[in-house]
């Protein structure tokens, strides 16, 4: 049974605006927080068509830029910048969140989360270069074997989507990959669950070239 446009405005309205109040909430974490605005953007472009409303969008970059600001020095915490970035990529400002991300490959102890969001930036722009490398960035900026495999996974799986024809390209990147495992107990749940999803893409990209 489908809703009536004015459940499905009352819907939103109310889901929007419980969002907003946990968004500006002092007792609430600023990474879900942010969590909060995001969730309130996806609630307005799901249940509403057009443009978001400038109410909406002035709202979120306000608390966006303000979660942000309590840490000057340039170290907000992880949580904060995933979401903030999550943020500016559903208000379409992808060059806010390239800045952000960039700040954060300067001066995180961990830039290689930084740099993959920006390959994913990259590759969503049609920049396919470009986001090859920063994801090969990425995987050798990475530390300790379960990230190490990580994100070299996810750099073959980029090449396996942006450069599927360079078959020795794909191999080298692929042993090495495979070689961050050789040890003891380094098949952890989360590398387990990377080397399936890993195989699976390799094998569709067999299955591919054979066909062609």
């Amino acid at each position: 049974q489908r809703a009536l446009p004015g459940d499905v405005d009352a819907l939103r309205a109310s889901w929007t605006t419980l969002l907003l109040l946990d968004a500006r909430d002092p007792s609430v974490s600023p990474g879900l927080q942010l969590n909060s605005v995001g969730g309130a953007l996806r609630v307005q472009k799901g249940l509403a068509a057009g443009l978001l409303p400038p109410s909406l969008l002035d709202e979120a970059r306000s608390l966006t830029a303000d979660r942000l600001s309590r840490h000057p020095d340039g170290y907000a915490p992880t949580g904060v910048v995933n979401r903030a970035a999550i943020v500016y990529a559903a208000l379409r400002d992808r060059a806010a969140a390239r800045r952000l991300l960039e700040q954060e490959v300067r001066t995180s102890k961990t830039p290689h989360y930084y740099l993959s969001d920006l390959a994913d930036l990259a590759e969503a722009e049609g920049s396919r270069g470009e986001a090859l490398r920063l994801f090969e960035q990425a995987y050798a900026k990475a530390r300790g074997p379960a990230s190490r495999f990580q994100w070299g996974a996810l750099y073959v799986q980029a090449l396996l989507r942006l450069a599927p024809d360079e078959a020795k390209r794909i191999e080298t990147a692929t042993l090495a990959v495979l070689a961050e495992l050789d040890g003891r107990d380094r098949l952890y749940t989360r590398s387990r669950v990377r080397l399936l999803r890993l195989d699976a893409d390799l094998v569709q990209h067999l299955d591919d070239a054979r066909q062609e």
